[in-house]
């Protein structure tokens, strides 16, 4: 990892993940496979409101948006479609700047401290989430970088697991149900 500018932390990390923030998932999702060959697609289930712990801008926030996730050969593609008149980071950067690259994903092994030098750097944190594994992700945007908002995203034996298992999934894939509909292994959650 290059060393990061001037008064910013630099944070141990693996890149792992680019997102881009769609109009609508079931179209990216044929889009991606054609385009990049990613697939097959997870689709994330989104929480009950009373377990939801993302957080918009701070506030509690139910997630509001429909993700799904894929592989092309090691980098994960990542979907998100906001609903229409649900407030997210995604439905913000779709109303910004219209559809398109959303975030890229790093992988960090101390999450506690990834988040308490980003917190000392005075990075906002735009969205923070839990997945269904327990993995804990914060999304922050560095003041002037050309580029897009950075995702932290816990890495747990749980996540490794679901990421290997995706992997292995995309390695097989035959290409034409886009959506994985199969069995699990006992310790993956597919959500």
């Amino acid at each position: 990892m290059p060393p990061a500018p001037l008064g910013q932390p630099r944070i141990e990390s693996d890149f792992i993940q680019i997102c881009f923030v769609v109009e609508d998932l079931e179209t990216a999702m044929e889009d991606y496979s054609r385009i990049f060959g990613a697939g097959p697609w997870f689709l994330y289930k989104e929480p009950p409101a009373e377990e939801d712990k993302t957080r918009y801008r701070g506030k509690a926030t139910p997630m509001g948006t429909r993700v799904a996730l894929g592989y092309a050969g090691d980098m994960m593609f990542e979907l998100a479609s906001p609903r229409p008149g649900m407030p997210s980071i995604f439905q913000e950067v779709a109303q910004r700047n219209g559809f398109g690259l959303h975030h890229l994903g790093l992988a960090v092994r101390d999450f506690d401290s990834a988040a308490a030098a980003l917190d000392a750097a005075g990075l906002e944190s735009l969205h923070y989430g839990v997945t269904a594994r327990g993995a804990r992700c914060v999304m922050v945007q560095r003041e002037g970088a050309p580029h897009a908002i950075e995702e932290f995203i816990e890495m747990l034996p749980a996540s490794e697991a679901f990421y290997s298992f995706m992997k292995k999934c995309a390695a097989e894939w035959d290409g034409v149900s886009l959506v994985y509909d199969g069995p699990a292994p006992s310790d993956i959650i597919l959500k």
